[in-house]
């Protein structure tokens, strides 16, 4: 339905959204994180995949005696299965080198990221806010360079009123 939509809007020439869209650089971050695969990068299959991360980091910070207080962060890379790797965390101190039952890594700065607040439920992130990111990356020459982050910025229990910030890394998009 997501993807009709969208399909909807741009084979009517509706505008995508008016989301705003910024750039900024993101700084590396050192998080502790569970994974899991999904079939595909649409929001329908990475939803059921990502949920049940998070009841497994509260339990391993909780049992490692960790404080949560930064927001969580979600990322993604290809997995060898051919489908994609679902990772979400919490940010850690340079100090922490391991948390039973999570892997702790190294997300690296990027120079440059587009980047833009979704609102409400991210079942509608391909519909509400992706669109508007990938205008602003054509209309002013720029391209990814790898899969978005995820910063969840607020999370209440109202999932209408939840704040995902979306972060990809871009580069100009060569001309030729």
């Amino acid at each position: 339905e997501v993807h009709i939509q969208r399909l909807e809007n741009q084979m009517s020439g509706r505008p995508t959204g008016d989301v705003p869209v910024t750039t900024k650089s993101l700084p590396g971050v050192r998080l502790a994180v569970a994974a899991a695969v999904s079939p595909s990068f649409a929001s329908a299959d990475v939803g059921p995949v990502i949920q049940p991360l998070n009841p497994q980091l509260f339990i391993a910070f909780a049992e490692a005696g960790l404080d949560i207080d930064r927001p969580s962060i979600a990322f993604y890379e290809d997995s060898e299965d051919g489908g994609v790797g679902v990772h979400a965390g919490f940010p850690v101190d340079d100090d922490v080198d391991e948390v039973p039952g999570l892997e702790v890594v190294e997300l690296p700065e990027v120079e440059l990221a587009v980047t833009a607040v979704h609102r409400g439920d991210m079942a509608t992130v391909d519909v509400d806010t992706i669109p508007s990111i990938f205008d602003w990356m054509r209309e002013h020459g720029f391209r990814t360079t790898g899969y978005s982050r995820e910063v969840y910025l607020d999370c209440p229990a109202d999932i209408s009123r939840v704040r995902t910030e979306m972060q990809f890394p871009i580069e100009v998009e060569p001309s030729g």
